[in-house]
């Protein structure tokens, strides 16, 4: 059975499609854009694992992101309110994470630890 991981971060997203490529076990999800992301999760997309960047960076993608105010927090956030059994992992730059998030990984993350954190949700 297919294990579908939607990513809210390029990074993570990049990695996760080099580390998975070939296998038939997980489907990557990666969304660029918070709203999109929001209204998808809203409109009832069903997927076995959560992965956002609780810091977006202020790139093209994401400023229209986060004029209305939403960040990866705020996706954390909705994903648990909606899909209470789904997973969580963080990631950021600071030593901890939100209270919803089952894992917080800290950047810069080798793939070794990503893909041992990403499993262990999965498997």
């Amino acid at each position: 059975m297919t294990k579908t991981i939607l990513i809210f971060d390029d990074e993570v997203a990049e990695m996760t499609a080099q580390l998975i490529e070939g296998d038939t076990t997980y489907l990557c999800l990666p969304y660029a854009n918070a709203n999109k992301c929001m209204d998808d999760i809203e409109q009832g997309l069903q997927f076995d694992l959560f992965f956002t960047d609780l810091a977006v960076d202020f790139t093209d993608h994401t400023i229209k992101s986060l004029r209305r105010g939403i960040t990866g927090e705020d996706l954390g956030s909705r994903v648990k309110t909606l899909h209470p059994r789904v997973p969580i992992i963080t990631i950021s730059a600071y030593d901890f994470g939100p209270s919803f998030s089952q894992y917080h990984l800290v950047k810069p993350v080798l793939p070794s630890k990503y893909i041992t954190v990403l499993r262990s949700f999965l498997d």
